[in-house]
């Protein structure tokens, strides 16, 4: 494996988790585009199936990869370099969890740039309001 690992940190926890879930259940409910991200994050569910350390590690590095310049647009989360370090000590259970939220982001992702995102955003809002975790300005913030 490479030296030049990375791995998702977020700001805020329980916001992180509570915006994934709504984004994928936003993009869920309108329709928009739940089969190009549930094709898109098919990989990390079939990781997480595995329970397999270096395959979801691996498969986790690749998303990362390719989804880096969009998280760390978010306000969030953020990706940063770890170590061969990091990895020996990572548990496969918060690789799963990563992994979770990465589909999150490919749902979010997907949602943001659908030409008809209008419906995805005014549900999302809708849900992120009724999570009770976010205030107005961090619910705009998150729909820019």
């Amino acid at each position: 494996m490479e030296n030049n690992y990375q791995n998702l940190q977020y700001t805020d926890d329980e916001k992180a988790v509570a915006y994934v879930k709504a984004i994928i259940k936003a993009v869920d409910m309108t329709h928009q585009v739940a089969e190009k991200s549930k094709i898109k994050s098919k990989k990390a569910r079939e990781a997480i199936e595995t329970k397999d350390k270096e395959f979801m590690w691996n498969t986790l590095q690749e998303y990362l990869h390719d989804y880096k310049e969009f998280i760390n647009t978010t306000n969030t989360m953020r990706t940063c370099s770890v170590g061969m370090d990091f990895y020996n000590q990572v548990t496969v259970t918060e690789i799963e969890r990563q992994l979770k939220i990465m589909i999150g982001v490919i749902y979010d992702y997907e949602a943001k740039h659908c030409l008809h995102n209008e419906a995805i955003k005014q549900c999302l809002k809708k849900l992120l309001k009724a999570s009770g975790v976010f205030t107005d300005k961090e619910i705009e913030l998150l729909l820019l």
